[in-house]
Order: C-alpha cells, then structure tokens, then sequence
C-alpha cells in the first residue's frame, strides 16, 4: 500500500496552497519562476508543478516566454470586474463623463495588474463609430496609452527589468517591439506627462493617457492611468491637444478619490 504524501495536491490543502501561489504571483512586479514560487512558499517543486499548471490550464496563471507565471487572464477579468463596485471608477465616472462631453471620444479608466493593464470603468463616444474597451480584459503594458503611463512612473531600471521579463508581441505594423525604442518614448512620456498611442494595439484606434495620481498631485502614487482612445482618423490631427484637459480629469478624480 502507498503511503499518502501529505505534501501532494489534494482537498483543503491543494486549495490553501493554490491561494498562496497566487497571493505570490499577484504581489509580485514581474512574472515568477517555479523554483522561486516553491521556495517562496514552502512547496516541493512537484506540487507546485502540478498546483500551477491546473491554474494555467484553467486561466488564473498565464505563463511568460520565459514559463514564468503571471496572473491569467481568467483571474484578471475576475479583478477587472471588482474595482467596479468600489470606489475609483464611482468617483471617476462624473469626471469622465465631462470629458467625453467635451471631447467626443471614449474616456477609459485602467489600473495595473501585474503585468497588465485592466480596463475598469469607461465612458463611450456618443459617435456611431467609436472605440468600446475590453473591461477586465488584460491589456499590454508596452502597446496601449494606460499602459505606458504606468511604464513611466516606475524608474528607468525597474520598466527594464518588466520589458526584459515580457514578450514583447507585435500586434500592429506600428507596434514598437524594441526594448530600447520603448524606454527613449518612455523618458518622453515622463517629460510631457501623457503617453500616445498611434495604432499600437489596435489598427485604426489612436489614444492618449495620463497618469491619475493619489491626491490629484504629481508627488501622489501613480493608482490609475485615464485615456481618451478613438477612431485615429478623428483623433491624429489634435492628439495632444488634448493633453491638458486629461491632465486636469486626472487631478479632479486623483483629489476626489483623496477626500472621500
């Protein structure tokens, strides 16, 4: 007769240590190998193995090219669909709604999982053509608006190391994929305050983002990231112009969110 290992997945104990793994993954900065997450949380490396892959299999852990594990994108819509009965999205929504009246394009607010970007409240265009984000849907840091803003307000050799842990995929023809080319527009980003995207993600889909800082002030943590994204034929001409208006969104809702 074999002995049971107690250490295996199974019952009450394969789910508590599925829940730490996952708890490791999510508050980690980048994607993290099998050797550091069994270590991390006393696993020997076979259960973490099986543990990880059925949450790979299911979609609550996504592997890098590396086979390093980030959240999936099952769990990230799961959090994407969250934030929204609390408090920012509430708070941004009248702001948000200002902005689209004034600007004519979609407003969209997204915050930072991970190793992705999450949509989790938008206003939409009131044009019969217009861009409808994916809410909950993770989205590439590296070839949406929001999620180069969040790029830009880590330090040059932290972006680095997430860009380097990434596989930069190509999703249009005007997809930068360079690592190099994506920190010189990142050191612009931080000089101007606003991130563009001319078709990165998206063919025929243009936007601009900026950053919504905690207390509405540029010192404030970085806590969302507030795009206007729209049909690039309507948008390409004036592009950033619209950077101040966005600017001021940002710190209405950054401050609303300090008071309440």
């Amino acid at each position: 007769m074999e002995t049971p290992d107690h250490n295996a997945p199974g019952g009450h104990r394969a789910a508590k240590r599925a829940l730490e793994l996952i708890e490791h993954i999510a508050s980690a900065e980048a994607p993290v190998t099998l050797s550091e997450l069994a270590r991390q949380v006393d696993l020997p490396k076979s259960s973490a193995h099986a543990l990880t892959r059925t949450l790979a299999d299911e979609g609550y852990l996504a592997r890098d090219h590396r086979g390093a594990f980030a959240l999936g994108p099952r769990l990230l819509r799961l959090l994407g669909r969250l934030p929204q009965r609390f408090e920012l999205p509430r708070v941004a929504r009248p702001t948000m709604q200002r902005l689209v009246d004034d600007l004519g394009e979609t407003a969209i607010l997204g915050v930072r999982q991970g190793p992705s970007v999450v949509y989790i409240e938008q206003i939409e265009a009131p044009q019969m053509i217009r861009y409808v984000a994916p809410l909950g849907e993770p989205r590439p840091l590296h070839a949406t608006s929001i999620g180069k803003v969040f790029l830009a307000s880590m330090s040059p050799a932290d972006a680095d190391e997430i860009l380097q842990q990434q596989k930069l995929e190509r999703f249009t023809q005007h997809t930068v994929t360079s690592r190099r080319a994506i920190l010189a527009d990142l050191s612009s980003i931080r000089d101007h305050g606003y991130a563009v995207n001319r078709e990165e993600s998206m063919p025929g889909i243009a936007a601009i983002a900026v950053p919504v800082h905690a207390g509405g002030t540029a010192d404030g943590e970085v806590i969302a990231g507030l795009s206007m994204t729209g049909v690039s034929a309507r948008m390409v001409g004036d592009l950033t112009a619209q950077a101040p208006r966005l600017v001021a969104a940002a710190a209405e809702i950054g401050a609303a969110v300090q008071r309440r």
